[in-house]
């Protein structure tokens, strides 16, 4: 019953589990934030492997302005849970063993959604897992990463990411939502958008999406499997070579 940090990576040896929490400094609006937190929106990848999936999980939860979210990955199930607090969500997901995956958790479209994949996949552009953003009790801001390895198991953690949402004017060009299924032409960038202010790119050629509602966007035709997904966002005032 072992963790540590072996010098690149945060590791626990089953049966055992541990939590890091990073404290904010609650709702005070002129105190510093954490990464995670302003406007409540934010979202977190964090990289893992397993050397087996008898067992084990990964989680984060984050706690910011009031609103609450948590993304599960229960490894031996091979599924990954979000939590609202109050509406939750989950999907199946495909684990290998020894190879490293991503669990990523977003608010930043105004839902707690999730998804998993094999980094040498690369990521996929649907989400796997959306629950309603509920509100909560006010309990300060902060960032929970926990790991538990079953016996016989060793869980590594070697890298966290963390990003917040767009402040209103800011103009975000080209930024990654994934690869496409080749199944459909509706994606769900990482960010709300003003109605009018979004282009998507299927492999660097731009694509006006024929529909969109603010969270999701729906393209005239479906990309081909393995197409790159970028979007843009345009702000007031601001053009595309900016």
């Amino acid at each position: 019953m072992t963790w540590g940090i072996d010098g690149n990576a945060l590791y626990v040896e089953g049966p055992d589990s541990v939590g890091l929490m990073v404290q904010g400094e609650g709702e005070d609006a002129d105190a510093p934030r954490g990464p995670w937190s302003e406007d409540a929106s934010f979202g977190v990848e964090v990289d893992f492997t397993a050397t087996d999936l008898t067992g084990g999980s990964v989680g984060v939860t984050a706690v910011a302005m009031g609103r609450s979210m948590s993304a599960t990955l229960d490894i031996a199930a091979g599924t990954v849970t979000v939590y609202g607090p109050d509406s939750t969500d989950t999907a199946d997901v495909d684990l290998t063993a020894d190879s490293t995956h991503t669990l990523s958790a977003d608010t930043r479209a105004g839902e707690v959604r999730g998804k998993v994949w094999a980094v040498s996949d690369g990521e996929p552009a649907d989400w796997a897992a959306i629950a309603a953003m509920d509100q909560t009790v006010d309990e300060g801001d902060r960032f929970i990463l926990w790991v538990y390895a079953a016996s016989g198991q060793t869980v590594r953690v070697p890298a966290i990411r963390t990003a917040l949402a767009a402040l209103a004017g800011q103009f975000m060009q080209h930024e990654w939502i994934g690869y496409a299924s080749g199944e459909t032409e509706r994606f769900r960038p990482r960010h709300r958008y003003v109605l009018g202010t979004l282009v998507l790119h299927t492999n660097g050629i731009d694509s006006p999406p024929i529909w969109g509602d603010g969270i999701s966007a729906r393209l005239d035709v479906s990309p081909t499997a393995h197409s790159g997904i970028h979007a843009t966002y345009i702000a007031e005032g601001r053009g595309d070579d900016s």
